[in-house]
This record gives C-alpha cells, structure tokens and sequence, in this order.
C-alpha cells in the first residue's frame, strides 16, 4: 500500500496540500489539465522516489515477490500526472509519457525494464503492452487534433481473429527511434527486442511472450518490432509470425530497408559520444546488425523456396489477395508499381534456373504482363527502381569518392526534378523516399 501511495496510484491518509495554481495563467489552454489518465499517477510523484525506482536494479526484489505492483509502479511513474497532461495538440507533444534527460540516446540499458524481463517476463511484456497501447491512444488522439486519419493494419491472429493494430510509418518505427517517441518509450521498446533475441540466441523459445503481443496489442510499434525479431531468425515467420505474411503495407513501410534504410537507419548512434566506452561498443553493435537493412520481402523471397507450405500459402491465399487489391487500386485510377512488383517477385513461377562454371540458382525473369504495366511509369521517371534505390546509389558514389561525368551529372539533375514534382504529400515523414532521393542528389 505505501509502494502505490508513493508512486500516486492510491492517496495517503493525509495527503499533501497540492501546490497553488497560480501559475497556470501562464499556460495555453489544456481541456485535458487536471485529467487522470489510465494507469496513471493520481498526483505528482516525488522527483526522488521516481529517480530510485527507474534506476536498473532498486526494483529487483519488488520484480521477483510481486511482478504486478512493479508493473503499477513503472507505469505510474512514466505516464503523467493530472496536472501535467499535454494537449495532443500541443508543440513537441510527447504523448504524456515521462522523459528522463539523462536518457539520451535512447538505449536498452536504460532503467530497470531488461532486469524486468530476466526477472518476471510475462508481467514484463504485460507492462509494455500497457504501455505501448496507452501511448498509441495517445497518438490517436494527437491525429484528431491535427484532423489526420489514424490509419491501422489488419492481422488474422489465431484464436483471436482480425486484430487492428493502429499507427503509421514512424509508429512502426518507434523502436528504433523514429517519430516523436518520447526516449523512455524508445528504451523499453529496445530492452523487448533485446530479450527476445537473448531468448533465440540462448536456444529459447519466444513464442509465448510473442503470441502474448500479438493477442493483447493494438499498436503498430508491436508490430515493427515483431518484424524486426523475425528478421533476425526468420524460421518465426513459419509459425507464430506467419501472420504478418500476408500484410501487404508492412512490405511498402519496409521497402527503404534493402536500399540503405536512408531515413530509418544511421541517426541511432547520434549523442552515442555521451557513452561510456563499453555501453558505445554495445551500442554500436546493436545498431549495426544486419537484419536492421533487411526487410520482410528479403525474408519472404527466401522462404518461398525454402518451405512448401509457405509457397503454397503465397500461391494460394495471399498473392490472390493481393491481386484484387492491384485491381481495387486500378479501378481508383491508382498504380502501386511496388505492388506489382512485389506480387511478381513472391511468386515462385517467376523464376528460373541457371547454372554457370560456378553457382548454380534461381533469377528472375519479369513477366511480359508486368513490364508492360509498368513501362508507362519507367518510361517517365523509373519510379519503380529510383524510388528505392536513387538515394543508396547516390550514397555509395559520396563514400567512394567517385568522379562524375558532366552527363551524368545532368541526369541526376533531372532526375531531381523529376522527384520534386512527385512528392508525397507529407514533407516531414522520415519515410518520404522522394525527399530523401532529392537530397541525395543535391549532394552530389
């Protein structure tokens, strides 16, 4: 009872005299100040009290005797408290989540919650369920404000069903630190994705605190995350994430990652010199994993060959899906040429073998159906391939210090030119390839 009166989940007996208002004038307007939100403190915590329990170790006996109330402490401790709840609609919005300063950059060592998951693991995974689905509201609300749609995917979860997990690109993202996500948020997320890859690494099972996710989660940053682990070992595509399979807008949201991940991956080590050596070299090997450049279609082109059943599936289920959503688009006037493209590259009957003095294999061949469908597109600005590879190509030509021909040059300018009058609406998306691509080529 005094853990959760100190932590502002329960009221002492004489509780303090909160302190005056007064200052509040000079304050934009918040219909939402004085709101106590879900699984929130009821008033400000003491700074102290805070400070002891989010260090990595003070929680430990509290974690192994009675998991629940740690997950009430952590979660009273990081969501605001009445008096402090922002606006949705209000500038830097951090979707009222507790940023401690010292936790920059944001990194799986931070506070307690790797000892949480060693410790208790299943009331662990609860909390960042909770968690993660209180901040995704938050993001809900934050669209409202701002009259976007709060976009969502749709997963067949067995034993579940349909499942909505809502967010967009930079949801999705959160774990490796994109979007407005507040740097505690972003720790937790990287302190999951270290357990359950600790777990594979040792030679155990995650599907359990996996299926947990699936089950209970609304949020799309879950999901970025689960994709993350089954691209580091793809064989949990086979069975508990083979649900993500057949999620056409994970592919398009992971289609930069083959291409030098530009605007996804590189800026996590920015502030890393505010590490001690050895949390650096940590750090930097986190970071650098190859399966952060690589995506779920990368994963999918192997398993296809690799597993009957999943050929089968991409055959009979999900490449039918698909084309009905290509022909849904076409009837709206609208061409997906990485749809198309995709739909002919998970398609086994699209490849055939070769054989030279030294390899033998599988390549390639497009169907005459699909260049034909895209040739109006590559015919005007090659959208299908610059898109996705114009900013890495460019990149590459940068660290090697390459020299450029007087004609090369210009088709690079024009090429800028073309992507500048084919830019996606929102300019401030770290996912806006174009954007990327024309800043690429302003460099050179």
């Amino acid at each position: 009872e005094l853990s959760l009166q100190l932590c502002g989940r329960s009221l002492p007996e004489n509780p303090r005299k909160k302190d005056s208002d007064d200052h509040h004038f000079l304050r934009s307007y918040n219909p939402r100040r004085g709101t106590k939100l879900s699984h929130g403190p009821l008033f400000k915590v003491d700074d102290d009290f805070q400070e002891a329990c989010l260090d990595k170790e003070n929680l430990i006996p509290m974690m192994e005797v009675n998991p629940q109330l740690t997950k009430d402490i952590l979660l009273a401790l990081l969501i605001n408290e009445p008096e402090n709840v922002e606006n949705p609609g209000s500038h830097n919005f951090k979707y009222n989540i507790y940023e401690p300063h010292q936790w920059f950059p944001p990194f799986y060592h931070r506070g307690p919650f790797l000892n949480f998951f060693k410790t208790a693991s299943k009331e662990a995974v609860s909390f960042v369920i909770t968690l993660t689905n209180f901040v995704t509201d938050e993001w809900k609300l934050e669209q409202q404000a701002r009259r976007e749609e709060a976009t969502f995917i749709v997963l067949d979860i067995p034993g579940i069903g349909e499942q909505e997990f809502y967010g967009d690109s930079r949801v999705y993202y959160w774990f490796r630190d994109i979007g407005n996500a507040p740097h505690s948020l972003v720790s937790i997320l990287m302190a999951l994705e270290k357990f359950l890859l600790d777990l594979i690494d040792e030679g155990k099972q995650p599907e359990s605190y996996i299926t947990q996710l699936l089950e209970n989660s609304h949020s799309l940053a879950v999901v970025g995350l689960l994709s993350s682990v089954g691209r580091y070992y793809p064989k949990l595509f086979l069975g508990v994430l083979k649900p993500l399979l057949a999620q056409y807008d994970l592919y398009k949201i992971e289609s930069q990652l083959d291409y030098g991940a530009m605007g996804i991956e590189g800026h996590q080590m920015m502030g890393a010199n505010l590490l001690d050596s050895t949390t650096w070299e940590l750090a930097s090997k986190w970071n650098s994993m190859p399966h952060r450049k690589t995506s779920i279609k990368s994963v999918v082109l192997r398993l296809v060959f690799g597993s009957k059943e999943i050929s089968d599936m991409f055959k009979n289920i999900i490449i039918p899906r698909w084309i009905e959503l290509n022909k849904q688009y076409n009837d709206q006037g609208y061409l997906d040429p990485f749809l198309v493209n995709t739909i002919a590259h998970v398609n086994s009957e699209n490849y055939v073998a070769y054989e030279d003095e030294h390899n033998v294999g599988l390549v390639y061949k497009e169907p005459e159906e699909v260049a034909q469908q895209l040739e109006p597109i590559r015919s005007v600005s090659a959208v299908d391939s610059d898109d996705f590879t114009f900013a890495f190509v460019q990149q590459q030509g940068l660290e090697s210090n390459r020299k450029y021909e007087i004609k090369e040059l210009e088709q690079i300018w024009k090429k800028i030119q073309n992507f500048s009058e084919q830019l996606e609406d929102d300019l401030f998306n770290h996912l806006n390839k174009r954007l990327s691509n024309i800043f690429a080529g302003i460099a050179i």
